[in-house]
């Protein structure tokens, strides 16, 4: 146990100690959210590991019926974002889905794709009768399901009653925007697009004319100045450039404060920044506020260093501290195999999953500092790419870890606290693929005299010390983990195997 990283202090201070100081450089909780974790699960999570949650603000159970507002369910809200941020969380409210009473339940047909489409017919009870059919290879309709229901929250709302969804975003943003919440950011939706299942029986140009356009309106007029709009995570069943296009269509570039999409690689965030930067609008925020659900260990060690590196090549600051986020789906499983999202989520039940694990550990190695790339070169052998933005390729991060630049806004006592080099090391190792015996990283500018120790980290936080020759800046470091290390057992499927090189320097 004496080689596995030990707990780190509370950093995410901004919560904790008013200064009026300037604003502090991005931390790692200021990159790092999750999706429906809670007050309960944010006790459990160790400080400083997750700075934001994000979580459904249900128009329905607001007002399930019209004028019938339920004022005790919105204050509950707002007793959660205080109970978060007793816990350094701020929180992420999403604003959605259709009230079922203001579904769209016309009857109609609509088209998801070229060659798939849904008929609505409506029953005299109320109910809803949904065909869908399939374009055959001779041009004809072929139907391939027949279901009768009742309007579901994901469905579009109707034209005539978008006054009363209006009017569900100013309440809910007057409310929280308001002392002592001071909720800033606000997301309208989730995963808008005929192919999901989040926006159904209508199109993106309805949803931008009667969801996104009134919300990021009244958005910005109700909840001040301050107030900032969080697109609906454009998900990974739509092209990147159907949501460039569709925000050219409706000159709605100007109603995002913050671009999200969900599950899409670097080279996504990449092409929505070069869209914004043709249209003389710059550097946008970029957000993925819901990425992972999925077994595979090694994504959290694979991801979020190189979505950092990226974010920080950005010019990512401390003016802009929010600009660059990932948030992990789920927060929270029950601690039963059987469960939905069991071996995906961060917690089963009390306890830290393999993710959750992995994300600990990346936790403890930034801890509260700045979050810089060290930009002196450097030199691996074998050659690793290095910021390569490709997850699940042989690669490399390198980031230069500083003391807190106000020693009032951290627990750590700064001149306590050495300068740090964090080597993140990714390798393939997918169809039974062999790993070189070890990296030899090379460090050529910095004076070996200020190299005070060495440490190599698994992805589980287990550390073991790397000797070398006195005078040296090359270090040789094994590709293996330790026998005793928790790896063998957390990371059994992880596809790639991620090792962190900690040098830390004397002062």
């Amino acid at each position: 146990m004496r080689h596995l990283l030990l707990p780190f202090l509370i950093f995410n201070s901004q919560f904790l100690i008013a200064s009026a100081a300037a604003p502090q450089p991005p931390t790692f909780a200021d990159f790092t959210g999750v999706c429906q974790l809670g007050a309960n699960n944010a006790a459990i999570i160790p400080p400083g590991m997750i700075g934001w949650d994000r979580a459904d603000v249900l128009w329905d159970n607001l007002e399930p019926a019209p004028g019938d507002w339920h004022d005790d369910v919105l204050e509950k809200w707002g007793q959660r974002v205080l109970a978060l941020r007793e816990h350094g969380v701020e929180f992420l409210p999403i604003l959605c889905y259709t009230a079922r009473w203001a579904v769209d339940t016309t009857p109609r047909t609509t088209f998801e794709t070229d060659t798939t489409r849904t008929v609505l017919e409506r029953k005299d009870d109320g109910r809803l009768v949904v065909l869908t059919y399939k374009k055959a290879h001779n041009g004809s309709w072929v139907r391939e399901s027949a279901a009768v229901t009742k309007p579901r929250m994901q469905w579009a709302i109707a034209p005539d009653h978008v006054p009363a969804w209006e009017n569900y975003v100013r309440r809910v943003v007057t409310y929280l925007s308001a002392p002592p919440y001071n909720v800033r950011y606000f997301q309208i939706w989730n995963e808008a697009h005929p192919r999901s299942s989040f926006w159904q029986h209508a199109s993106m140009d309805d949803y931008m004319t009667r969801i996104h356009l009134p919300a990021a309106r009244i958005i910005r007029e109700s909840g001040g100045p301050d107030a900032k709009v969080v697109y609906g995570g454009w998900p990974d069943c739509g092209p990147i450039q159907e949501y460039i296009d569709m925000l050219d269509r409706h000159d709605a570039w100007k109603t995002i404060d913050v671009h999200d999409i969900h599950y899409l690689p670097i080279s996504a965030f990449e092409k929505i920044q070069a869209a914004a930067r043709e249209r003389g609008l710059g550097s946008v925020p970029l957000w993925q506020t819901e990425i992972g659900f999925v077994r595979n260990t090694a994504t959290i060690p694979d991801m979020w260093p190189r979505f950092i590196a990226w974010s920080l090549r950005q010019g990512w600051a401390a003016a802009n501290r929010d600009d660059y986020k990932l948030f992990w789906f789920p927060a929270w499983t029950p601690d039963a195999p059987a469960s939905y999202g069991y071996g995906r989520a961060l917690l089963h039940g009390q306890s830290l999953s393999a993710h959750g694990q992995a994300m600990r550990t990346l936790a403890q190695l930034f801890g509260d500092s700045p979050l810089v790339l060290y930009t002196d070169p450097v030199t691996t052998t074998p050659a690793l790419t290095r910021n390569g933005i490709a997850q699940k390729k042989d690669g490399v991060e390198i980031f230069l870890l500083k003391p807190p630049a106000n020693p009032a806004a951290t627990t750590t006592p700064s001149s306590a606290t050495p300068d740090r080099i964090l080597a993140v090391f990714h390798l393939n190792r997918e169809k039974g693929r062999k790993l070189p015996e070890a990296i030899t990283l090379s460090l050529p500018q910095l004076p070996s005299s200020r190299i005070a120790s060495v440490r190599r980290i698994d992805m589980a936080g287990h550390a073991t010390p790397v000797e070398s020759p006195a005078g040296t800046n090359a270090f040789r470091i094994p590709t293996a983990d330790a026998p005793e290390s928790p790896t063998a057992t957390l990371f059994t499927n992880a596809t790639v195997q991620t090792i962190y090189v900690e040098l830390t320097l004397s002062r």
